[in-house]
Order: structure tokens, then sequence, then C-alpha cells
């Protein structure tokens, strides 16, 4: 085999492979590391808003480490509506109704 290296008990391994098998776990821990200070940068801006902004996105405070935790960072959030309940077609006319 051209691309092997001879290892003590005729064991062969492809050059390369440990070092990019490092190189993946680094990166995978590196995006893992990334994507929590991202929810935890969510979490923190939604619990910055009053309660009657979030209420404007449908969301209560209860449901915010829930909410970040199914969509992910504030981009995702953004670009996913929130659940509207069946009854309601928009949160306007909810609050038409409740009026």
């Amino acid at each position: 085999m051209k691309n092997t290296v001879k290892m003590k008990a005729d064991s062969n391994v492809v050059r390369g492979e440990f070092g990019r098998g490092i190189l993946a776990q680094a990166t995978r821990a590196f995006h893992r590391v990334r994507a929590v200070i991202e929810r935890k940068k969510a979490i923190r801006h939604l619990n910055s808003l009053s309660d009657r902004m979030l209420r404007d996105i449908g969301v209560e405070r209860y449901q915010i480490h829930e909410l970040v935790r199914a969509r992910g960072t504030l981009t995702q959030l953004a670009a996913q509506p929130a659940h509207q309940p069946t009854n309601q077609p928009d949160a306007a006319a909810g609050l038409r109704r409740a009026a």
C-alpha cells in the first residue's frame, strides 16, 4: 500500500488519518461550544425583553428556555414564525376579540 505507515505488530494506518480525526473532533467541539454560547445569548436577550414585548411575539417568559432549546439561536428564532393557536389567525386578531 502506497499511503500507509508500517506500525509494530504489522498493523497499517493510513497516513494522516489520526490527524484528520483530531481536527474533526476539535472542529465539532468548537461548534458545540459556539452553539452553547449562542443559545445563552438568545436566552439573555429574550429575558431582557418586557413581558408585553414577549407576548407580542407569542412567547411567555416561562417558555424562553424551551423555545431556545427547540429553535436555537436568535437568527434561527427570527427566521421561524412562532406557533400560533389554530383558533386565532394572528395575535392582533386575538387582541381585537378580547377588547
